[in-house]
């Protein structure tokens, strides 16, 4: 936790966690994540998802990761989303370079994951136990090449079964700063709770992310 956040702070906060959060950036009733950390720090300030306190990228994530479509409810958006909230504050202080890698690390993890580790679980299912062997044989993903022959791969098996394409989505976006919201968008190949599960992991990855930035800074 950084000093941004004093008790009174802290409990506005978990007061307008408590509430959920919507997708887009809601009212002042019911902000997103990054409008509920604004008014929690300053609420005269107004409902604004801008945050000058924070990385532009780790904003630009917690935006799109607040806006998937795959939460069960405002609810679980909130509490899974609670420990990046109290992170955001202070992360423009982070080398941005050292943020955008990072979030970048994240994305190829998700993207590995969904493309070696749900798409084969779906291809088995559909009886597509050689294109599912096929997924499981590649690199992991860890860089733009492997996610490149990643993508390739999981492109060829969704032209096989139509419950592989989200495979192919999912490793496309380990390009981008912000993967993780599409990358976990392989879930419509597994079931709702696996996909949040797999969400969760991701936002876990990026706190543990930001702790472990600042204490190297």
């Amino acid at each position: 936790m950084t000093d941004y956040w004093t008790p009174e702070a802290l409990a506005r906060l978990d007061a307008r966690l408590g509430a959920g959060i919507d997708a887009g950036l809601g009212t002042t009733e019911r902000a997103c994540v990054v409008a509920s950390v604004r008014l929690a720090l300053a609420p005269s300030d107004g409902l604004s998802d801008e945050l000058p306190c924070a990385s532009p990228s780790l904003r630009r994530w917690a935006i799109a990761v607040n806006d998937w479509n795959g939460w069960a409810s405002p609810a679980v958006r909130a509490e899974a989303l609670r420990e990046l909230a109290v992170e955001l504050p202070g992360t423009a202080e982070l080398d941005e370079r050292a943020v955008r890698a990072m979030l970048r690390t994240t994305a190829y993890a998700a993207a590995d994951r969904a493309v070696r580790v749900h798409a084969p679980a779906a291809l088995d299912r559909a009886g597509l136990g050689e294109h599912a062997a096929a997924l499981r044989a590649l690199a992991p993903v860890v860089d733009d090449e492997t996610a490149h022959a990643a993508e390739t791969a999981a492109d060829a098996a969704g032209r096989s079964s139509a419950a592989a394409d989200s495979a192919a989505y999912a490793a496309i976006p380990a390009y981008t700063a912000h993967a993780v919201a599409y990358a976990a968008a392989s879930a419509e190949t597994i079931a709702a709770a696996a996909a949040i599960a797999e969400m969760r992991q991701s936002i876990d990855d990026v706190v543990a992310g930001i702790r472990r930035l600042r204490a190297q800074a």
